[in-house]
């Protein structure tokens, strides 16, 4: 009706093309570009408009504008649909969701971590999303996660660190202006990940290294305290326990002892240091 790119419309709703303003009116889907609202009714003035079965002229130049702000909920929304924020809320929601991952029990990354998830993708699905940087963004994160359970010797976790950065870039496809992703918060996320899943590596390898704390491997080795001895048997104080201990020398109570050996629940035991001087 109105002589608009029609193919056009139909390619915005089916597949979220999207044009500059410049190729806008260069492909008749826009008749004007005003530098602000005084420019815009300069230009419109003048111009015949259809409405209904009547043809009008519009006579708008210096004619007082009145601004209709829009409620709480229409900024709300405009907040959550800002490209940054809505990226910014998808790695706040994983985030919290790994935190209750690795430290099942917590309320808050949890509560926090769903709200800010779904929250970020009621933003992002009212924008124009790449899915292969969607892609590469998951596959990122999944790789900077595996690098910590995963002795790669960091090829997962430089891996992960690209396919985040690349995701990140290639994730609001187009380039029209306020559709993007900043450098800025782009370069912050990729090396707040980077470092947050370096130190989670960083855990997990030292927690591999580090001596059993439990069993046998505990025990052997350990060092306790006498507490009853006589007749070569007698019982101990290990790790916060009470056994039942022998050996082939005599102990005093209060005597310093290692374990070296454990039968069912008997420990063998040899001296770790002269007795205690009697008073």
């Amino acid at each position: 009706m109105r002589g608009r790119n029609a193919a056009w419309a139909e390619k915005a709703v089916r597949d979220a093309a999207t044009l500059t303003a410049s190729e806008a009116r260069e492909l008749g889907v826009v008749e004007l570009i005003a530098k602000d609202v005084p420019d815009l009714l300069r230009q419109a003035d003048g111009r015949s408009v259809r409405v209904g079965d009547r043809t009008l002229v519009l006579h708008v130049a210096g004619a007082a504008v009145t601004e209709l702000a829009p409620d709480w909920r229409h900024r709300l929304l405009a907040t959550i649909t800002d490209p940054t924020i809505a990226y910014l809320l998808l790695l706040a929601g994983f985030y919290g969701l790994f935190f209750e991952f690795i430290s099942p029990g917590g309320v808050a990354p949890r509560v926090i971590g769903g709200i800010a998830l779904n929250t970020g993708l009621y933003g992002l699905n009212f924008l124009p999303v790449n899915f292969a940087g969607a892609g590469l963004l998951a596959l990122g994160l999944g790789f900077m996660i595996a690098e910590a359970f995963v002795p790669s010797f960091g090829a997962l976790g430089l891996g992960g660190i690209i396919a985040f950065l690349l995701g990140s870039l290639l994730l609001i496809r187009g380039d029209v202006p306020g559709f993007r992703l900043p450098w800025t918060a782009i370069a912050v996320a990729t090396g707040l990940s980077a470092a947050f899943f370096l130190n989670v590596a960083s855990v997990a390898w030292r927690a591999q290294r580090r001596r059993v704390a439990t069993g046998d491997p505990d025990l052997l080795g350990g060092a306790g305290e006498v507490l009853v001895w006589r007749d070569g048997e007698g019982e101990i104080h290990v790790h916060g326990e009470r056994w039942r201990a022998q050996a082939a020398t005599t102990f005093a109570p209060g005597q310093r002892v290692r374990v070296v050996e454990r039968r069912g629940l008997t420990l063998l035991v040899e001296a770790e240091g002269p007795a205690p001087k009697r008073s």
